[in-house]
Formats: structure tokens, sequence, C-alpha cells
């Protein structure tokens, strides 16, 4: 008997997140491999010099390099993370038991299965509220670092 990913209440959400996941990786691997290219050779070579081995290495030069397409690639999840729409009613339709339900799933079945409109919409107004702060943030780093670097 084979494993009921999508129907079994306590293991749902992890493929939900699992299939999430493989249509972001790509994104985010684009996003280090440009910031792994960013990393000026000439650190990497200073650290080797001053005796540092691979792991202080990656861990005091490159990681830090990083931080700009890591905050990118975080908060372009998070934002897609709160439209997860598709994926769960395409799959699940927030089953079973709604133990699936994301936000924008249950403003769906609110506002069009029980025909509750104005719920529906606040439900939708708090979701953007939530994803224009996340954009704002994401915003303001952008922002800085032009300005930082002219």
């Amino acid at each position: 008997k084979g494993v009921s990913w999508l129907s079994n209440p306590s293991i749902v959400t992890y493929s939900l997140i699992m299939a999430a996941s493989w249509r972001q990786i790509s994104y985010a691997m684009v996003l280090f491999l440009a910031g792994l290219k960013g990393v000026p050779k000439e650190l990497v070579e200073a650290a080797t010099v001053d005796g540092a081995g691979p792991w202080k290495r990656f861990w005091n030069v490159v990681l830090p390099m990083l931080k700009p397409a890591t905050i990118v690639a975080v908060t372009v999840s998070v934002i897609d993370s709160l439209r997860a729409f598709d994926i769960v009613y395409v799959l699940t339709r927030g089953g079973p038991f709604y133990s699936s339900s994301v936000m924008a799933n249950y403003m769906y079945i609110k506002t069009f299965n029980n025909y509750r409109m104005g719920y529906g919409s606040s439900i939708a107004t708090v979701q953007f509220l939530i994803t224009l702060v996340f954009i704002v943030v994401y915003m303001r780093n952008v922002l800085k670092r032009e300005v930082e670097n002219e």
C-alpha cells in the first residue's frame, strides 16, 4: 500500500510545501548563482592566504556576500507563499478536513461557496495588507542598496 500524500491530514501540508518549494528552487538557485558570481575572488584568496579553511571561507567570506541574494529569495518566497491558492486548490481544495487550507483558499471558500462576500473581502484585505508589509520591507532594502551604491 502506498502513502496517501494528499489525503492524510498529518502529511498533506508537507506534501504541499514540497510542491511549492519545487516551483521556487529554480528561482532561488539563479539568485544564489548570481550572488556567488558577485563574490570577489580577491576576498576568497585573501582568506586562503590568512589560513582559513574551506568552511571558514564559506562562513565568513562567501555567506555574508550572499546576504542580498538571500533577502531577495526569502522575500519573494514569502510573498509567493501568501498567494499559494493555485497549488492548494488544484491538489487538495483545502482538504482533508481543511488541514491544508491557506488564507487565499479560506477566502475563496467563504466568498464563493458560503456566499459571504463581505467576509471574503475582509479576508482579502487582510491578506493584501500582510503582503504589502513584505513588499514595503523588500522595496526599502532594494532602494537602500541603490542609494549606497551611488
